[in-house]
């Protein structure tokens, strides 16, 4: 990848009256960064380093694009989309794709997998009725993505087809017109069919989008709810866990105040206490030994003390149980918006990059039939066709090769 060295840029001025650059100012910059050999990866690299105002001036030059004029500007136009089409920067562009395909696809997967599990975990509480919904999606989600696994299996084949067999027979003259003519139209039909699958795909692919984004925007719904609730709940319990807390120090006290009540030393009588619940019995033996009414009290204390023990560490575990509700939810509801709306989107984007091989195949193959009827006179063939033939660089079968590995599965 080229690596274009950045123009410094000056910090922003702290006058207030200082003017923006122009439309024309900041587009000479950007043809001046890119320099005499330009290409579309160096354009994007320098967009890149110019400030968010300067970008937003170049997207003003959208409106400033003259439609292409004639038959000149057109073949001009082509020419350059097409020799960008066997760029290495462009086939590296479907390499990344294929990948970041694959990439997404296996994270969804985990996605899925991760989702049942916390919902699994909230039903089992809750029994929202979620789980099984999630489910359905899951099993239709897979159902997509093998059929669009095969279906870049088909399109592998045919770019492998196209570049190995169609482009080389068609050029052929010593085959009759007419053989080449049945072959060509054959290939196209093919295509026709994978075209109509492909959409097909996209179709039941948008579809499943639309209704799992009415299943996040339900289940959000309710995980807000419940969040609230849950945090009534804790804010409850922390009270109560506050209290029960008071109590206990409380009956401690209790104990050493009845230890002055009798005149002994708290040291003496706090040293009954230093071994823990075990001192309590301590203590009651030594009212024993005494002969003074102190041991049922002392024993009522020991007995209040252990309940409200007891009681604070059945609220610990209901804040605890709390917590836990509190967190799965908010993960479910955050991993469910994520996959909603960011990980399909980006597996159907990088998906159609790898199908917009097809396209390119496509109107290559119908290139070569127009030419075979002598509607066009081809005096010089599409440049990827042409780098095809003449300097054996098998583009389509390379692009083939990124479905090849998503329909696998790999990354390359």
């Amino acid at each position: 990848m080229a690596t274009i060295a950045s123009e410094p840029i000056d910090p922003p001025s702290l006058n207030p009256k200082s003017s923006s650059p122009t439309y024309d100012e900041v587009a000479a910059k950007v043809e001046r960064l890119v320099g005499s050999d330009p290409t579309p990866r160096k354009y994007v690299d320098v967009v890149e380093h110019l400030t968010a105002e300067e970008v937003d001036i170049l997207m003003t030059g959208v409106d400033k694009i003259k439609p292409i004029a004639d038959e000149e500007e057109a073949a001009a136009y082509t020419t350059g989309a097409a020799k960008t089409l066997v760029s290495d920067e462009c086939i590296e562009y479907l390499r990344l794709a294929s990948n970041a395909a694959v990439d997404a696809a296996n994270e969804i997967e985990r996605v899925f997998v991760d989702l049942q599990l916390k919902i699994a975990q909230i039903d089992i509480i809750h029994h929202s009725g979620f789980q099984d919904e999630l489910i359905e999606h899951e099993r239709l989600y897979r159902r997509i993505l093998a059929e669009s696994r095969d279906l870049a299996t088909d399109l592998a084949v045919h770019g492998d087809r196209f570049d190995l067999l169609i482009i080389e027979f068609c050029r052929d003259l010593t085959i009759p017109i007419d053989v080449r003519k049945t072959i060509i139209n054959g290939f196209i039909s093919d295509m026709e069919k994978a075209q109509k699958d492909a959409r097909e795909v996209e179709d039941r692919f948008d579809e499943l989008r639309i209704s799992f984004t009415s299943f996040v925007a339900k289940f959000s719904s309710w995980a807000k709810e419940r969040e609230t609730e849950l945090n009534e709940e804790m804010k409850q319990v922390l009270e109560e866990l506050e209290d029960l807390n008071e109590q206990l120090q409380s009956h401690v006290n209790g104990l050493l105040l009845t230890a002055g009540v009798v005149g002994v030393s708290t040291v003496v009588f706090g040293l009954a206490f230093a071994f823990g619940p075990i001192g309590f019995f301590i203590g009651i033996g030594g009212w024993i030994a005494t002969g003074v009414a102190g041991a049922a009290a002392t024993a009522a204390l020991l007995v209040k003390k252990t309940r409200v023990e007891r009681q604070i560490r059945d609220k610990e575990a209901q804040r605890d149980r709390l917590e836990q509700e509190l967190e799965d939810i908010q993960q479910a509801r955050t991993r469910l918006v994520d996959l909603g709306h960011h990980r399909l989107d980006l597996f159907r984007d990088n998906v159609n990059v790898l199908r917009s091989i097809w396209t390119t195949v496509a109107v290559d193959a119908r290139i070569i039939a127009r030419w075979l009827e002598g509607s066009l006179d081809m005096v010089i063939w599409p440049p990827a066709m042409e780098s095809s033939l003449v300097e054996g660089n098998s583009v389509y079968k390379t692009m083939a090769g990124y479905l090849k590995d998503y329909a696998r599965g790999i990354s390359s």
